[in-house]
């Protein structure tokens, strides 16, 4: 699951996504439709002092017992914003006294969303960071944009498969058979040659033999044993 993690600063004139020294510039929010998520919101201060760092946000000035993200076209104080989640939707404070508000986005989700952006490649929406305390009073609620992007392929359908051609052109059928014939040349080397007792040679360095094939010499061989043979049986 990717994760993507975001400065937010908050300020007297509101919340804004910026970058660690306050800039706004070039910095968006962009996620793709029906794609999960978790969210990573830093929360920062205004700067103050002599470093030009925004400061973190203290998390203990918040009491929320219960966060929560929710998306919408516009502000329309809704109960039912086409995404609303607080399962999972936690404030933290790391090691390194960064204060962090996760949001688990699960794809599965953004059914509502996906209306919305039919036929649209995307869409700027109003998303909330928002939190209720132990009395169920809400103690916080942050606005910012963020970006829909409509997907491509959702998960559904089968996978293309190239039409057969009617016929194939005079250079398609040459390399069809070139291929084949490299295929055919592999396999013949990759047979080993078959070797038969007639094309083997004997090294026959005191010519005992008239021939210089196995095959022809074990014929001379055997006749004469069979030679032998008879000479034994008349003794």
């Amino acid at each position: 699951m990717q994760k993507i993690r975001s400065i937010l600063k908050i300020g007297a004139s509101g919340t804004e996504l910026c970058d660690s020294y306050g800039s706004s510039t070039g910095v968006t929010l962009e996620i793709m439709n029906g794609t999960s998520y978790i969210l990573e919101f830093e929360l920062r201060s205004e700067s103050a002092g002599e470093s030009a760092v925004l400061a973190d946000y203290p998390a203990g000035s918040l009491q929320s017992a219960v966060c929560y993200f929710a998306l919408d076209i516009s502000c329309a104080n809704r109960s039912d914003p086409p995404l609303l989640i607080f399962n999972g939707v936690t404030l933290t404070t790391e090691k390194s006294g960064r204060t962090v508000l996760t949001v688990p986005l699960n794809g599965n989700a953004a059914g509502s969303i996906t209306a919305l952006l039919k036929g649209n490649r995307s869409m700027e929406f109003c998303c909330e960071l928002g939190g209720f305390d132990g009395d169920g009073m809400p103690v916080f609620a942050w606005q910012f944009p963020l970006t829909v992007r409509s997907r491509v392929y959702c998960g559904n359908g089968s996978e293309s498969v190239p039409d057969d051609p009617e016929f194939f052109t005079a250079v398609q059928v040459q390399a069809i058979a070139s291929e084949l014939e490299r295929k055919i040349t592999a396999v013949a080397d990759a047979i080993p040659p078959v070797v038969t007792t007639d094309t083997l040679m004997v090294t026959d360095t005191g010519n005992f033999f008239e021939n210089s094939s196995v095959e022809a010499v074990l014929q001379e061989i055997g006749a004469e044993l069979d030679g032998l043979e008879a000479v034994l049986e008349g003794i």
